[in-house]
């Protein structure tokens, strides 16, 4: 029996529990294709719509949800069981498209709505309803979305759920997803095989494996076929003795009842919710993963950059001059133009724009995330194209410092010489004669300043890519949630000692 002591601070602890699961970000778990949507949507509906109204009313009756496939006679059966005549019957189904609610008239009005849907409610004067509310509930297999969804959410809403089939449609494949449902809540299920004849041995023995097999009770509720006479809504008391049996001990001891189930529904749904922070802490693992191979990706496609293919060989005359007077020569048969490097530097820049572009564009493909994540490789290009230009741009500033050094006259050559051969072309013969023993470190300094330039835009587009995949994948976070699952657990210990 509940504690009324403490139900306020279980109340408490679960209000913050139903809080946090809606708070959670989810969009990671869309990426992944999982469906925590729909399991975090019936734990919140659990505990709003069946946990706490249970705790703040004890003596509510127990909510007993008849759930089957079309044509299965849950109407039927509650007619017969009640002995009114409450819920329409009929050849075209599904018939019941909304809830129909029998309870006693003190609680009539505690019932006109469930899980956030309205329902028709009628009074009765049955002695059994003033422990037990019948509810009946759509045809669980209806081709109606609408319908399907209305069934689940008052089976997750039941005290008891009453499974309803027939010896012809016990196998169908839909009722027995709703029945795992029912019972995965932690409310007790009993398990109705109507419309038994004399034929249906087979039925029952076939019924009752497929229960265990599937870790289920393989108890069995077997309410004989009867001929449905006059205005056809109900049959004789006889053939639902067994039924009626079962749901009188539920009614002699509701308050035990009560307890029991409310206990293993709660301890399901903190079980759920502290799954569910599970699985969004392995989200979160999995953005970080991601992080961190884009990274990585980003940093061996700078390290894997050829740049030979950009700019070609820098062709110069002449062998090398073994005197003074031939190299004075050599230089002044080679000079270049400002125009010349000029011309250079556009075609250089314009080419190692192109190239580091589809490099990275490539790297980026790789990583399989443009259907995934929905990066926009045309935006990821525009930035590169004008990140490279502006790291060329202050290069080529550099090696023009450095070459200063030079005869004003030489220096064109000396700029177009260590660009070129910075980026995997250039002429050593140019080189030697412009820096003699320095050529090799000019060259290695500046091909590591232009890789250093580079390196920025490819970690400007890995931050950018995984930007993205922070944008489409959310925040995923659940340790408060952690520490509200375990509160409620030590909560309900004490409320149910």
């Amino acid at each position: 029996m509940v504690a009324a002591r403490n139900t306020d601070g279980l109340i408490d602890d679960l209000e913050r529990i139903a809080s946090s699961l809606e708070d959670l970000d989810l969009r990671t778990s869309a990426l992944r294709g999982t469906d925590v949507d729909g399991r975090r949507d019936r734990v919140v509906r659990t505990i709003r719509s069946y946990l706490i109204p249970r705790l703040n009313e004890p003596e509510r009756p127990l909510s007993v949800v008849f759930a089957g496939p079309t044509g299965s006679g849950k109407s039927t059966l509650i007619n017969s069981v009640s002995g009114l005549d409450v819920s329409k019957t009929g050849p075209v189904r599904p018939t019941t498209s909304s809830p129909v609610i029998l309870t006693s008239e003190p609680w009539q009005g505690r019932f006109e709505s469930i899980a956030g849907l309205e329902c028709h409610v009628v009074a009765g004067t049955a002695p059994i309803l003033d422990e037990l509310a019948f509810i009946d509930t759509p045809d669980i297999d209806s081709t109606s979305e609408t319908n399907r969804l209305i069934a689940e959410a008052l089976i997750d809403s039941a005290d008891v759920v009453v499974f309803v089939t027939s010896s012809l449609r016990y196998a169908d494949l839909v009722p027995w997803e709703v029945l795992r449902r029912a019972v995965s809540r932690g409310a007790p299920v009993v398990n109705v095989l109507n419309r038994v004849t004399s034929e249906s041995a087979g039925a029952v023995v076939d019924f009752k494996r497929r229960l265990a097999e599937a870790g289920l009770s393989d108890a069995v509720v077997r309410v004989p076929e009867h001929h449905l006479g006059g205005a056809g809504q109900a049959v004789p008391a006889v053939a639902v003795r067994g039924l009626r049996r079962r749901l009188a001990r539920l009614a002699e001891d509701r308050r035990q009842a009560q307890a029991e189930v409310t206990s293993r529904v709660m301890a399901t749904a903190i079980e759920e919710a502290d799954s569910l922070g599970v699985l969004v802490e392995s989200d979160r693992a999995w953005v970080e993963d991601w992080e961190g191979r884009v990274q990585q990706a980003l940093r061996v496609a700078a390290s894997s950059l050829d740049l030979a293919a950009v700019v070609g060989e820098v062709a110069v005359e002449g062998a090398t001059p073994r005197t003074r007077w031939g190299r004075r020569r050599w230089l002044r048969d080679n000079r270049m133009t400002p125009q010349t490097v000029d011309e250079f530097c556009r075609s250089a820049r314009s080419a190692l724009v192109a190239g580091v572009a589809t490099h990275i564009r490539h790297a980026v493909v790789e990583l399989g995330l443009i259907e995934l994540v929905g990066i926009d490789l045309a935006n990821v290009s525009r930035d590169v194209s004008t990140l490279v230009g502006v790291a060329f741009d202050e290069w080529t500033g550099s090696v023009q410092s450095d070459v200063s050094v030079l005869n004003s006259r030489d220096r064109p050559l000396g700029r177009i010489t260590v660009m070129a051969s910075a980026l995997g072309g250039g002429d050593r013969v140019a080189g030697a004669m412009l820096f003699g023993l320095d050529r090799d470190r000019m060259i290695r300094e500046s091909r590591q300043e232009l890789d250093t330039r580079l390196q920025v835009v490819y970690d400007h587009v890995a931050r950018k890519v995984i930007r993205d995949i922070r944008n489409a994948a959310g925040a995923p976070e659940a340790e408060l949630l952690a520490e509200r699952a375990r509160r409620a657990v030590v909560s309900s210990t004490f409320a149910y000692a």
